[in-house]
């Protein structure tokens, strides 16, 4: 999976706009921020470039200075979009069913640009910091940037849990829809459920503390809680202390992201090869209703 440069675009408070506009824009004075890419068209991230880019910062801070800054990384032009079912011989009771399986595969693909958007704020944020070479600058910037991090983190544990849960929603729906479900592969449903599950054992508990992390820590009891006792080990988080206790609200270690919930660690990396396990996923889920596409219609 590639990332891509923006070229000949500038990134602007009112959204991309062409090179050209550049003199109105400065005239009129109205980006916050604005980048350009001296890259080649569709030209990989990691493949050597040169980018220029200008910044503008309304800020109180004066150690904001125009320096160099990671051009904003683009999503993929190319979406993967649900299935084209056929619906012409679905029953008008069973529409609004039918019609809301739809709506259930597109969020998959949603999920799925949104974690990696999130993956995406990480990376420049870690880029970010690693390119201000002024270290008073550096050192009050890395407190915006550790707070970029832990925010794409926390909504990529929110993203990988909804996408969990609608694979299951899309499950449980397809009996409304007697006339799909019928012509719907079944087992290849099951076995994305079972492979979710095994490759992200931890999605609700990661979800619950991200999202309640407050109402888990009101009180010394509920916080213990969830604290880990004793050693434990959970990829880059670990504890040797037999008589310790850990308490992981929402931990970074390089990409990964951990907390402790109910007494046991869990842990996922916010990088593409998490993206990419989505993404095959939701390709599994889309091939279970092969049979009921318009390019192979019995239905």
């Amino acid at each position: 999976m590639s990332n891509y440069l923006p070229t000949n675009y500038l990134i602007c408070s009112s959204g991309p706009a062409p090179l050209e506009a550049l003199p109105a824009l400065v005239a009129r004075d109205s980006p916050v921020f604005f980048g350009i890419s001296l890259s080649g068209v569709g030209e990989p991230l990691k493949a050597p470039r040169k980018i220029v880019c200008m910044r503008r910062f309304v800020s109180p801070s004066s150690c904001w200075s125009p320096d160099l800054m990671p051009t904003i990384p683009i999503l993929p032009n190319a979406y993967e979009g649900p299935p084209n079912i056929d619906r012409s011989r679905i029953p008008a009771d069973q529409m609004p069913a039918f019609l809301h399986i739809l709506t259930l595969l597109a969020n998959l693909a949603v999920y799925e640009r949104r974690l990696l958007s999130a993956v995406y704020l990480y990376q420049y944020s870690t880029q970010a910091a690693r390119e201000i070479t002024d270290f008073a600058t550096l050192e009050l910037s890395l407190w915006t940037t550790g707070n970029w991090q832990m925010m794409a983190a926390r909504d990529g544990a929110l993203t990988i849990y909804h996408f969990g849960s609608t694979i299951d929603g899309i499950k449980s729906s397809l009996p409304s829809c007697a006339a799909l479900n019928a012509h719907v592969d079944h087992q290849k449903i099951r076995a994305a459920c079972k492979l979710f599950k095994a490759r992200f054992p931890g999605d609700r508990a990661i979800r619950h503390v991200s999202a309640h992390v407050a109402d888990f820590s009101k009180t010394i009891a509920e916080q213990a809680s969830h604290a880990v006792k004793g050693p434990f080990k959970e990829r880059f988080f670990s504890s040797e202390d037999p008589n310790g206790t850990t308490w992981l609200p929402g931990n970074m270690n390089n990409d990964t992201y951990a907390v402790t919930f109910e007494g046991r660690a869990f842990s996922y990396a916010l990088n593409l090869e998490t993206v990419a396990k989505l993404r095959s996923l939701k390709q599994d889920v889309y091939s279970a209703f092969e049979a009921a596409t318009i390019s192979n219609p019995k239905i």
